[in-house]
């Protein structure tokens, strides 16, 4: 339970930090073609892939070092990554008006 409210909490963290560098941006081409075509195939691509990272992370166990930093980064990395997709596919969708 530890492990997912500092997950949570390091995306919350991130998230707040980069918002401002981020707003305005125009979406990447390959995210604005996916977008357009109405499949979610993005987001949920993202968190499977997030899902699959994590869980080999997990397989690979508890190291010490620069190895636990690295699996520390990955573990965290890939659902960050996630969220930020899928709250770039939500939020030009919603926001479009046209």
């Amino acid at each position: 339970m530890l492990e997912l409210l500092s997950l949570v909490l390091a995306i919350g963290i991130v998230g707040y930090f980069l918002r401002p560098f981020l707003r305005g941006r125009p979406l990447p081409a390959w995210l604005e073609r996916a977008r357009l075509r109405g499949k979610p195939g993005v987001p949920v691509s993202a968190w499977l892939g997030a899902a699959g990272l994590m869980w080999l992370v997990w397989l690979i166990g508890e190291q010490r070092g620069i190895l636990a930093l690295l699996l520390w980064i990955l573990w965290v990395g890939g659902p960050l990554v996630a969220a930020f997709l899928t709250t770039l596919w939500v939020r030009r969708r919603t926001s479009g008006g046209g």
